[in-house]
């Protein structure tokens, strides 16, 4: 009597090999974390950089580290914007669009070890809502630059006439903590579909197990 193999629901090459391993979303959230503590982003004057922060200091409001010569640019910048927001978002204080970025991140590290069927959904929905945090401290900071730039210029003051030059430039470690978050976002839905094609595969062979057979003859 033959003995019977043990059936093959779902099988692939190496590409999906390589994205049924467990932990490649998580992988791809630790390391997005990691950049948070690397520079993440610069206010500069053509190449020369005033000030910079880390993700993580910009997320807890930690002070900026100003470069040489960068003090007295930075007291101006905030004495000179007569908006209320401005001169909030100018000062040393927590970022909630990054504080979301590493809750989001942070829960998508811990949802692989969940025991629901949603985990893969859950930890790409939180992968995604990662790059948009990261996106809209972008637009947010660029603005308020922009936004403090111009209201200096109104005032004529000569010692920002070259206010053009300054910029508020993001790191390679921010695009890179970006990346990172997609891909964790992408490695989710990966996981997620494999696990739905298994699951096919799995109700069709049991319904086909399930069929009476004719005896022969």
């Amino acid at each position: 009597m033959e003995a019977q193999e043990t059936p093959v629901y779902y099988t692939g090459g190496k590409e999906e090999i390589f994205f049924r391993k467990r932990h490649t979303a998580t992988a791809s959230f630790a390391i997005g974390l990691l950049f948070f503590l690397l520079p993440f982003a610069e206010l500069r004057c053509g190449s020369v950089t005033l000030m910079s922060n880390t993700g993580i200091g910009m997320a807890v409001g930690l002070e900026w580290k100003i470069a040489a010569g960068g003090n007295a640019f930075i007291d101006k910048l905030k004495s000179k914007a007569t908006d209320d927001k401005t001169q909030q978002a100018l000062q040393d204080r927590p970022n909630i669009f990054l504080l979301v970025a590493i809750a989001a991140a942070l829960f998508g590290l811990c949802v692989v070890f969940f025991p629901q069927r949603w985990k893969n959904i859950a930890g790409m929905c939180a992968g995604i809502l990662c790059c948009i945090m990261l996106l809209a401290v972008m637009i947010q900071l660029g603005m308020l630059i922009k936004s403090s730039l111009a209201e200096a210029a109104d005032k004529t003051d000569t010692d920002i006439g070259m206010n053009r030059l300054i910029k508020m430039k993001f790191t390679i470690w921010y695009y890179l903590s970006f990346a990172a978050f997609a891909a964790a976002a992408f490695f989710n839905y990966k996981h997620h579909t494999i696990e739905m094609k298994d699951e096919m595969a799995r109700t069709t062979t049991f319904e086909f197990q399930q069929q009476p057979q004719n005896p022969a003859g």
